[in-house]
């Protein structure tokens, strides 16, 4: 198997946790000698990877008219057929059943592809039209899913026996230098700031109601869509002393290492990779069941 040509398909390469599975695993499979190809259908990093880059969009991340998309796909069938690609790693969101008909019987006809799927929110990640999803299914060389709860909804719901479980490849963690001043005692949130599925305002409620405060500051770290959101709620629950926000960052080992604890409050996860770093630096967790 070693030299044996892997082309790992993601969204981007920025700001999330699935984002960063897929850059750590081009890492591994570089490491056993796999050639590596780093497909992404949008610009950017915020994260290391090995391998060859290539970037399908070549503008920004908005959507495309329809020309262009063509265009992209036809760039892209080119790209795996010129670099003899053995093996496609899917990670894409593939809601779309006329999309991902043209993904697995036009771009990805010549090689094999190994499907992704990182949510126990699995419709993400198979298209709507149940018979296209198990066509598109028995036309690929397996599925893989990041915990076995999503691999016993996956078998049941779409009758497969191309499913397996692999967890997500956790990178080994390294102390970087502090690029923020870290002089208090919190707790920490790690995460997009995406209200509906990582429930940050239970998070909120929760450390109004403990008695953590103020001598415990809750630290909550990431961008996304409700970042504006969360702020009004910070201040209408009159927490601004005690909750304190930072952008997004790709180093977040500082925050993980100097926490009291981390806290995950997410109504749906896959793996839950800030839980397995939390754990690999001795940081304790608090999670949701």
């Amino acid at each position: 198997m070693k030299n044996k040509k892997i082309g790992i398909v993601t969204i981007s390469l920025k700001n999330g946790g699935l984002e960063r599975s897929c850059a750590n695993l081009s890492k591994i499979l570089s490491g056993l000698k796999f050639n590596v190809h780093m497909i992404s259908l949008n610009p950017g990093s915020d994260y290391d990877f090995c391998g060859d880059y290539y970037c399908v969009k070549k503008g920004g991340v908005g959507d495309q008219n329809f020309l262009k998309r063509i265009i992209s796909f036809y760039n892209l069938k080119r790209y795996i057929e010129k670099n003899k690609l053995d093996y496609i790693i899917d990670n894409r969101i593939r809601r779309s059943s006329f999309k991902e008909l043209i993904y697995s019987f036009y771009i990805y006809r010549s090689t094999k592809v190994i499907y992704m799927v990182h949510s126990s929110k699995i419709e993400s990640f198979f298209p709507r039209i149940k018979w296209i999803a198990k066509l598109i299914l028995s036309n690929s060389y397996q599925t893989v899913t990041v915990s076995k709860g999503i691999y016993q909804d996956v078998c049941k719901k779409y009758n497969t026996n191309k499913c397996m479980t692999i967890y997500n490849y956790v990178a080994p963690m390294k102390l970087d230098i502090a690029k923020y001043q870290l002089h208090d005692n919190y707790i920490l949130f790690l995460g997009r700031i995406d209200n509906k599925i990582k429930n940050i305002s239970l998070l909120l409620k929760s450390y109004k109601r403990s008695n953590l405060a103020p001598k415990i500051k809750l630290y909550i770290v990431g961008s996304g869509p409700d970042s504006e959101v969360i702020t009004k709620e910070i201040h209408e629950l009159g927490l601004n002393k005690d909750v304190i926000q930072f952008p997004f960052t790709p180093n977040v080992n500082t925050f993980i290492s100097q926490a009291k604890f981390l806290v995950l409050t997410s109504k749906l996860e896959g793996f839950g990779m800030v839980l397995a770093e939390s754990l690999l630096l001795g940081t304790p967790v608090v999670s949701v069941n």
